[in-house]
């Protein structure tokens, strides 16, 4: 994603647990919300794999972003693909099976919550994004019999925040 975007997310959330004393635990993204949650998620992958990798570097991976701090899970709620990231441009926008694509991304690896919409007319994009970006022992999809909005049923509600608990419980929160 654009530097700038970068900048601006990373000062918002600063100053969040400036406020409250507290960081975030989980990114949640809705629709295009939802390339965006995954951007910040492999962005945080990728500064912490280069943070491990880099003996003389932060311990903590701490390049960029807010120090100390990382998302422990996502959901992901009507999504389509490809993240988005820095590396933006280095991917097939036109064609959604990846096959265009200058380089080749790496699974996030964290537990997410990918919730499909059977009517959703996004729903292959969706689909791409859960499986093609996320790791398939960490990944958990729900097709609802919805479309392109917020689940509004109670039951698929009740799965949305089951599955949030789950996680929760999953990393220690």
């Amino acid at each position: 994603m654009p530097a700038r975007t970068v900048e601006l997310l990373e000062r918002t959330m600063r100053e969040q647990i400036e406020r409250d004393g507290r960081g975030f635990v989980g990114v949640i993204g809705f629709s295009m919300g939802g390339r965006m949650a995954a951007g910040l998620l492999l962005e945080q992958q990728l500064r912490l794999n280069a943070g491990n990798a880099d003996a003389n570097g932060d311990a903590n991976g701490n390049e960029s972003g807010v120090e100390g701090h990382e998302f422990k899970f996502g959901v992901f709620i009507c999504a389509t693909s490809p993240p988005i990231t820095k590396l933006h441009d280095l991917l097939d926008h036109e064609n959604g099976d990846g096959k265009g694509d200058k380089i080749a991304l790496p699974q996030i690896d964290i537990p997410t919550l990918h919730i499909l919409g059977n009517r959703d007319p996004w729903v292959d994009p969706g689909e791409l994004l859960a499986t093609t970006h996320f790791s398939p022992a960490k990944r958990t999809v729900h097709r609802l019999d919805m479309g392109h909005h917020l689940p509004a049923q109670q039951k698929d509600n009740m799965q949305l925040v089951e599955g949030i608990l789950d996680m929760a419980k999953q990393v220690g929160v």
